[in-house]
């Protein structure tokens, strides 16, 4: 016999417990049927709930009785944390608890990050010592706000620069108001979640995106407001201090988009690509790479090193991530690295697109955990 847990029975506790406001008291308990011999958990079958893009409904949507394709990306959405957050519970004591631990921090993650500010996208500049990230950062906010070192780390805490907030606006972690009200609360409640103290406020902050010429020269489009940016600079990854790497680790599990700052002696650093981009694949649409100092590479050096990069992102199921060269120094791809921030600033939708790779990350790990491959392409295989 397999211990089976169907998403029909997730989607009982889902109703019992009367999550996204649906449910009552009559919902039936979940069955599972008896574990395998020497009393040891087998095989578990988790519908997580996913399926937007794709042809064919779930069966968390077939047990809702939404017709597809009426159930909206919204409401898929709304629905996924809480049905991870079911798997999870019902998962505990029969899978390994570092996997259910995974998917109960990242569904209160996602809840505690949807509390929080909707107008403001957090943005994190994460790379090595010396890949000259915080350079970037200044030349971004044309301001030199970080400490910039070629060789040894001087970011040893993060730093925040925000856009298009008043001077004095509940901004300050220490101000008798500096907690989430004026028109700065938003920024400084998201900030308190962060644990980021050091910031900065730009009132007269640089234009990221100024537009681009229209038709056939004639005229100017206008371009992406960056109102609500929080771009970070954080401390190295591979930082010879402890703290500040943990710092890092736990802020490229919260920051809306990642942006990742390669040079090119260290484009392939092992703790880059181990301990952060290979478990990132499902991130892709909240992610930007830019690879920095090209200035300092021929052109044909500059195309051999970019695609090696691009071979090695597509190996981490980054492929579709943009990679721009960049140069701090000479300013080199900046006004492009300006228009992608602005334009995923002005969309805000980067915070929703990190919190569903997030949950959908961990569903994968419940599934593979319990044995099954996750199907969401159709509908996943329940045995009776």
């Amino acid at each position: 016999q397999r211990d089976h847990v169907s998403g029909i029975g997730i989607l009982g506790v889902l109703v019992d417990r009367g999550f996204c406001g649906f449910g009552d008291s009559r919902a039936q308990p979940v069955e599972t049927q008896p574990a395998g011999d020497g009393g040891q958990p087998s095989r578990q079958i988790f519908d997580v709930g996913l399926g937007r893009g794709h042809s064919q409904p779930g069966l968390l949507h077939r047990v809702l009785g939404a017709p597809w394709p009426e159930m909206t990306d919204g409401a898929l959405a709304e629905l996924e944390p809480f049905t991870v957050a079911a798997a999870a519970e019902l998962a505990a004591g029969r899978l390994p608890e570092d996997v259910v631990a995974g998917a109960e921090a990242v569904v209160r993650a996602a809840g505690e990050r949807q509390a929080l500010s909707a107008e403001h996208t957090v943005v994190g500049f994460f790379g090595a010592t010396g890949s000259g990230k915080s350079s970037l950062f200044n030349a971004l906010t044309g301001r030199d706000l970080a400490r910039v070192a070629a060789t040894r780390p001087t970011t040893s805490e993060p730093l925040a620069a925000v856009w298009g907030v008043g001077r004095g606006q509940g901004l300050d972690p220490d101000a008798e108001h500096g907690d989430g009200t004026g028109e700065g609360g938003g920024a400084a409640a998201l900030l308190d979640w962060l644990g980021v103290r050091r910031r900065h406020l730009l009132d007269e902050a640089p234009v990221l995106d100024d537009g681009r010429p229209g038709f056939l020269g004639f005229g100017r489009r206008d371009g992406a407001d960056a109102t609500g940016l929080i771009l970070l600079d954080l401390p190295d990854i591979d930082s010879v201090e402890r703290g500040n790497r943990e710092i890092t680790s736990r802020l490229a599990g919260h920051v809306d988009v990642l942006v990742w700052v390669v040079d090119p002696e260290k484009y392939a650093d092992a703790v880059l690509h181990r301990e952060f981009l290979a478990t990132m694949g499902s991130h892709a649409a909240v992610t930007l790479v830019l690879l920095n100092q090209v200035d300092r590479l021929s052109v044909r050096d500059r195309d051999v090193v970019l695609a090696s990069l691009r071979r090695m992102l597509s190996g981490h199921g980054l492929g579709d991530v943009r990679v721009l060269p960049v140069s701090a120094r000479t300013g080199e791809g900046l006004e492009e690295v300006g228009r992608q921030v602005a334009a995923i600033v002005a969309q805000r939708g980067a915070a929703a697109e990190r919190l569903g790779a997030d949950v959908a990350a961990r569903a994968a790990d419940l599934a593979a955990a319990s044995g099954e491959a996750l199907r969401i392409d159709g509908d996943p295989d329940v045995p009776d």
